[in-house]
């Protein structure tokens, strides 16, 4: 249970102790006296998020100190896988908030983060305040409401267990399918591009051999006309090698005449001989030169299919040839693994009948406990002055979710004759309030919270009925510690420890305290609340009589 409340520099709260006890504790106060500030501090030291604006005006951090003692066995448990011993059978948790936005939390010394306080604040403190009565109006709320009282928590956790499992074998099974897909695409793809490329028979070095032909051939008429000329097919009218042999065969004659005429006739034979030669190269030359005039356009064509592979494949000659290596490597180590797809079937039908089974172990556990949960709830609102109240935990049938296939949906009937509808449809603040009140009444004895605060549960309710809530939340505190915070007398008269939240102002600052009242103190202050004005002895007589009066 909570013992004991140190707050620092928290809003207008410059440092306050809020000492509670067991059994039934309540906070009253002015409005605005920083009743609020005292819950937000609690919520700060048990990890809920908190800004640096709840710091007191011209302070540079606040503290917020709890002590927890007696703690239930689940939030032992909790402690210890922390690794944090008690002191003395106590826990001090404790959390700074400094300007800067930094945080620095500790339990008994140890410091820790504000997840493990938020995690082990589910086990030390439930707050219900105004807004969570709106809980009541979300249907997906009930189900976790008649779990709670159906302590199914093992069977639900199993069926979250294997429907979790389901999903993934579903969606590994869906994988396996799509990627089968992929994979057939994908050597449809490889086929056309080996095939493409090995039907393009490519070599290294014939581009250039293509574009050197090409050249040729686009240089063709200016070649054949070169060679005529040296083969002596283009000379018509005499023949120049002819001519220059008659003369050499003259020269040849007359060279022993002059030493100059025989220099100049060895030049001419030795000239003679070599355009023998050229012509009978050219004459070859020009018998194995076949022009077709349909090459040159195959071998464009060639060039075209070759420059178009290469900008497709990104690359040259040798590229393509790595490509269809790549290619054919990649189809041969692509294997389509049929066999798992095959094991997440069979798999997927296993897992589907046991979360069948699982499914209806749970809700047979929910049948079983929204009968008794119904009655208990409406007991205790026939107690908080819901006379002619019916209550039914509606169960009915839909698709599997994370939660089994149960939807699960509170109908109450407030008056004699009237059909039960849902809350939402007839339900009022005050109603609300006090379906809340029984649900976490009848809900006390089944979780391990050892601490329940309610803030302002008496919202919307007044007269007899306040003082039924007063004894509800007494009867719950004889199972769990209770605080409450409220503004009505006839709960306030009732509690064992009675905490009042003041307010004071100077020309400088304003400061809020708490302090534990008793005696005429503590008569004064329910008898304030009672009239809201002057207290007048039959008022401060009435408010004594309403504390003494036993429940």
């Amino acid at each position: 249970m909570l013992k004991d409340l140190l707050i620092d520099n928290i809003a207008v709260i410059e440092n306050a102790e809020a000492m509670f006890e067991n059994g039934f504790n309540v906070l009253t106060g002015e409005t605005g006296a920083g009743k609020s500030i005292i819950v937000d501090s609690i919520n700060a030291v048990l990890g809920e998020r908190t800004s640096r604006d709840i710091i007191r005006s011209g302070c540079d951090k606040a503290r917020v100190v709890a002590v927890f003692c007696d703690v239930s066995k689940a939030c032992q448990n909790a402690f210890d896988e922390l690794e944090i011993d008690s002191d003395n059978g106590q826990y001090i948790v404790q959390r700074t908030i400094t300007a800067s936005g930094k945080n620095n939390c500790r339990i008994n010394g140890v410091p820790v983060n504000t997840l493990a306080l938020k995690e082990l604040g589910k086990y030390l403190i439930n707050i219900h305040g105004q807004h969570d009565n709106q809980q009541l109006l979300n249907v997906e709320n009930h189900c976790k409401f008649l779990d709670a009282f159906a302590e199914n928590i093992n069977i639900l956790n199993d069926y979250k267990k294997c429907f979790d499992e389901f999903k993934y074998i579903r969606k590994k099974l869906k994988d396996c399918i799509e990627l089968e897909q992929k994979l057939n695409d994908r050597i449809d793809i490889l086929n056309f591009q080996i095939n493409e490329l090995e039907t393009a028979n490519i070599k290294v070095g014939e581009l250039n051999e293509l574009k050197e032909r090409k050249t040729v051939l686009e240089n063709s008429e200016k070649l054949i006309y070169a060679i005529d000329i040296i083969s002596g097919n283009e000379l018509k009218e005499s023949d120049f090698l002819a001519e220059l042999e008659n003369a050499e065969s003259r020269l040849n004659r007359l060279s022993s005449t002059s030493l100059e005429i025989k220099e100049f006739y060895e030049r001419l034979s030795s000239s003679v001989l070599e355009l023998r030669a050229l012509r009978n190269d050219a004459k070859k030359l020009s018998d194995s030169f076949n022009f077709s005039p349909d090459e040159l356009e195959k071998l464009q064509n060639r060039l075209d299919f070759l420059y178009t592979l290469m900008r497709k494949y990104d690359g040259d000659e040798q590229h393509l040839i790595n490509c269809l290596s790549k290619f054919k490597t990649e189809l041969n180590e692509i294997s389509i693994n049929s066999s798992k797809k095959v094991e997440y079937e069979n798999k997927l039908i296993s897992l589907q009948n046991q979360l069948i089974e699982k499914a209806m172990a749970l809700s047979a556990t929910r049948q079983n406990a929204a009968k008794t949960l119904s009655i208990k709830i409406c007991e205790v609102l026939q107690f908080l002055d819901m006379d002619n109240v019916t209550f039914s935990v509606n169960i009915s049938q839909g698709s599997y979710t994370s939660n089994g296939t149960d939807k699960v949906e509170f109908l109450i009937s407030t008056n004699k004759g009237q059909l039960l509808m849902p809350l939402s449809k007839i339900a009022s603040g005050g109603e609300l309030s006090r379906i809340m009140l029984s649900i976490k009444s009848v809900l006390a004895d089944k979780d391990d919270v050892d601490t329940l605060i309610f803030d302002e549960i008496d919202t919307g309710i007044s007269g007899r009925a306040a003082r039924k809530i007063g004894i509800q939340l007494k009867k719950v505190s004889k199972l769990r510690q209770v605080i409450c915070i409220t503004h009505l007398a006839q709960i306030a008269a009732i509690a064992d420890n009675h905490l009042l939240i003041s307010k004071e102002s100077n020309e400088n600052s304003t400061f809020t305290s708490v302090e534990s009242i008793t005696g005429d103190k503590r008569i004064s202050e329910v008898a304030r609340i009672m009239s809201g004005s002057e207290i007048t002895e039959n008022l401060y007589n009435t408010a004594k009589e309403l504390i003494e009066t036993e429940v």
